[in-house]
């Protein structure tokens, strides 16, 4: 099989807290009246599997690619050979989110039925002037304040609200509590998990007008857990750094689940060294660009929230691009206690 950049049919998520940005700024089909919150890119998660969109493996789902061709698609660091370890998302919170929290090991290891962790980053591509999030809870605030607070319906005082901004990164690490508030645009990169323990909703009710379920328990366990163990929010941010002519890292991050380097290619043509042990996911955040294995094969057209993905095996990336472009370029980390 010669492999090439393959893009994906995006599969529109209707939310309760969703807006229409991600329609009428980036053109995911929608209903007019439809309140469109995430937006997945590349998913292989029942029902949901990303649909090849160009080249001649176009009709072919992700979750059958990853089936076929196993570690040959997915590459030596993907921790299972038949099953692709991340999503990609756009989201677009017209309203608050709810006071969430994600599974970590440890809750993992005492609940048999449990999926697994949810490691997730966020990456801003756009946000009003004021726009902030809910990264975790103010300096010194106990797991047992947060109960007595939730018993008199008072959350908010205990949460820390940071004020975010376009081109940076803010990690999400299971059993962080954190909410994601209206007034920004974000790439979402998570670990192949869908558990969210809601801690607290604000009062309001679903698109159902009925209140949603909290998982009050189950967030308290595993915010405890993470309030007693700083280690499991530890990451890496990368370096900018000259990696050829035309072609400048201006930063990135680094978890034990993914590793984001965010690349700037001048205008013109370069290329880059990819890591042939790992898939590579392509997300354009500025600019546009046309990204090719070699000069012969099929390009992957990138505009502004677009997304990629570059199969295993790949060593260099050819980037063309009329006026610049920067590209989130994500792979899997070498897996702990391995060489390389």
């Amino acid at each position: 099989m010669a492999w090439y950049p393959l893009r994906f049919q995006s599969i529109p998520k209707e939310r309760v807290w969703g807006g229409r940005a991600l329609v009428t700024r980036f053109q995911r089909a929608a209903r007019p009246d439809a309140r469109i919150g995430e937006s997945w890119e590349i998913v292989d998660r029942a029902p949901d599997t990303s649909v090849v969109d160009n080249g001649p493996l176009a009709g072919r789902t992700l979750s059958a690619l990853c089936r076929e061709h196993g570690q040959r698609f997915l590459g030596e660091n993907a921790p299972v050979a038949d099953r692709f370890p991340l999503i990609v998302k756009l989201l677009d919170p017209n309203d608050r989110l709810s006071v969430q929290v994600h599974p970590t090991a440890a809750y993992v290891d005492r609940h048999p039925g449990a999926e697994g962790t949810k490691n997730e980053v966020w990456y801003v591509l756009h946000a009003e002037p004021g726009a902030r999030i809910i990264h975790g809870l103010n300096e010194d605030v106990t797991i047992d304040e947060v109960r007595a607070a939730l018993a008199a319906g008072r959350l908010e005082p205990l949460l820390r609200s940071v004020p975010v901004e376009a081109g940076a990164f803010y990690y999400m690490p299971s059993g962080l509590i954190h909410a994601l508030l209206p007034g920004s645009i974000m790439v979402e990169i998570q670990q192949n998990c869908d558990t969210t323990f809601r801690l607290y909703d604000w009062g309001r009710v679903g698109l159902d007008g009925k209140p949603r379920a909290l998982h009050v328990a189950e967030a308290i366990e595993t915010a405890e857990t993470f309030l007693g163990d700083p280690s499991l929010g530890a990451y890496t941010e990368l370096p900018s750094e000259r990696l050829q002519r035309g072609v400048e890292r201006t930063g990135g991050f680094e978890c034990p689940s993914f590793r984001i380097e965010k690349v700037r290619f001048d205008a013109g043509r370069a290329s880059m060294q990819l890591d042939a042990r790992s898939f590579a996911i392509l997300t354009a955040v500025a600019g546009s660009a046309e990204a090719r294995l070699e000069s012969a094969g099929i390009p992957a057209l990138l505009g502004v929230g677009d997304s990629a993905l570059v199969p295993a095996g790949a060593e260099r990336l050819e980037v063309v691009t009329a006026d610049g472009a920067t590209l989130l370029v994500t792979t899997l980390p070498r897996p702990s206690g391995t060489r390389g």
